[in-house]
């Protein structure tokens, strides 16, 4: 649809088989999404890198069944989130990558509360804005030579 081959995967419920990550990189598949468990990307299997999104800050993971999460409640969070990696992410950088779902957080009721937390966000002076495909080339090109692979 873009005219570009997609260069992450994401899938369905932060879900994969145990052969995902191969049939994903013999496809071309650069990086995955699946795998919430941290706050830096991080190089898997050759040619495969880790973006870690957080579940926790998923927009259906936190305001629908069985959570039920407040939309200013999940505005606060993403805004607490964003200055705790912030601030932790000072010398290192640190990502936040939230899963939203437009049909759900683009209700004229709750994309309020997303519009303030992301202007709360890109106030701040250090914040990179990038696609997926722009952090992990930034990583590879920056730090995966250096470290190991999971």
């Amino acid at each position: 649809a873009t005219g570009q081959r997609p260069a992450g995967w994401f899938g369905q419920e932060y879900g994969e088989s145990t052969r995902t990550p191969r049939l994903l990189a013999e496809a071309g598949i650069r990086y995955l999404c699946d795998w919430p468990n941290d706050d830096q990307p991080y190089r898997m299997k050759a040619p495969l890198y880790s973006l870690p999104v957080s579940l926790e800050l998923d927009d259906l993971f936190a305001m629908a069944a069985p959570r039920f999460m407040s939309v200013m409640d999940y505005g606060r969070m993403l805004r607490d989130a964003f200055d705790t990696l912030y601030r932790e992410g000072e010398d290192t950088g640190r990502l936040m990558v939230v899963n939203l779902h437009p049909y759900f957080i683009g209700q004229p009721f709750r994309v309020k509360y997303l519009e303030e937390a992301l202007e709360h966000i890109t106030a701040h002076p250090k914040v990179w804005k990038a696609t997926g495909q722009e952090i992990i080339d930034w990583y590879a090109q920056n730090y995966a030579s250096s470290s190991g692979s999971s």
